[in-house]
């Protein structure tokens, strides 16, 4: 084997070429030096390294893949059984909301009526149905806050709005300063652990809670940061599933949402029939928020099924190339 030199010498070496011939002879001596010390390299490298290496690669990936699951459930008991969340990634959601300290001051959005659409689905209804253990309510301090879910804390409400309920009450020390039988009405009680991670005891979801003082600029008064998050385990479908539970929370809320009108404003005579000189009558409330419990009309009946044959792909609508459209013209008096 040739030694590839030192630098003197290949400086001597080009220094006896003719310029014409001096790229091939580089090429020459470029190709003589590499291939010196690659040849180094590899008989630097025992042979059986490379067999091993090219052996037990596959054997050390088989093993991880055997050993992981083993792993994470050694991890996910050792996390029950503390109480503690270690390991695996989380999907979560979050819902913020900054509360001013005077009712004056608007709220900056309504992800407080969010955050009490989720707090009364889960407090109220989810675990009604199934009890939360009684461990969660010793592991870790609880609040205990009685208010009203239909109003946005304490900011000023239009008096045509469905929320308002009276003028917002500023001075609680007064003893004459006293809630009206409507808003003790609306009042409902949430208890709900701190700054914990608790199950919703549905579709394995949990649940953390927060409220902390907030320093705001211009303010001497400290605002009110609540903090409310859900989670799931990371999987196929994750994210969907949260969604869907904020969803879900917000139809139930929606259905319990306080209504402004007076029910005795309206009523609709239906005729009844007539029976020993008496004429009967059905009364029903007609209220502002229309649907099809408070219209009357004799194709009611064949409407709703053209409807649901729309919404399901029943009937005509189920034939390739029907328009998917449908629309109604409403005309009449009010009521």
């Amino acid at each position: 084997m040739t030694s590839p030199g030192t630098v003197g010498d290949v400086v001597d070496a080009f220094s006896s070429v003719p310029p014409a011939h001096m790229p091939g002879r580089l090429g020459n001596y470029a190709v003589q030096y590499l291939s010196n010390h690659i040849g180094s390299l590899v008989q630097s490298v025992p042979v059986m390294f490379v067999y091993v290496l090219f052996i037990g690669y596959p054997l050390f990936v088989g093993l991880l893949r055997v050993v992981r699951p083993l792993l994470e459930s050694w991890i996910m008991g050792s996390s029950v059984i503390l109480g503690t969340v270690v390991g695996l990634p989380y999907i979560k959601r979050n819902i913020i909301v900054q509360l001013p300290p005077f009712f004056f001051v608007e709220v900056p959005n309504h992800n407080i009526l969010l955050q009490n659409a989720v707090l009364m689905y889960v407090c109220h209804h989810l675990w009604r149905q199934k009890p939360l253990p009684s461990r969660f309510f010793f592991q870790s301090a609880h609040l205990v806050a009685l208010l009203d879910p239909y109003r946005p804390w304490h900011a000023y409400v239009n008096a045509r709005s469905p929320f308002y309920v009276g003028p917002s009450k500023t001075n609680r020390s007064n003893p004459a300063d006293v809630l009206t039988e409507t808003q003790l009405e609306r009042l409902r009680l949430i208890k709900i652990p701190h700054k914990s991670w608790t199950p919703v005891m549905s579709d394995d979801i949990e649940l953390y809670f927060k409220e902390e003082p907030l320093a705001v600029a211009h303010y001497s008064i400290p605002w009110t940061r609540r903090t409310l998050s859900l989670r799931c385990r990371a999987a196929p479908g994750s994210a969907a599933k949260l969604d869907e539970f904020v969803q879900r929370a917000l139809e139930v809320f929606a259905e319990g949402a306080p209504g402004k009108e007076d029910d005795a404003l309206r009523w609709f005579f239906a005729y009844g029939g007539e029976s020993d000189d008496k004429v009967f009558f059905n009364q029903y409330v007609l209220r502002s928020n229309k649907g099809f419990d408070t219209l009357f009309f004799p194709q009611r009946d064949a409407t709703l099924t053209l409807i649901n044959q729309f919404m399901q792909r029943r009937g005509r609508f189920a034939v390739e190339g029907f328009p998917q459209r449908l629309g109604f013209l409403v005309y009449g008096p009010p009521g």
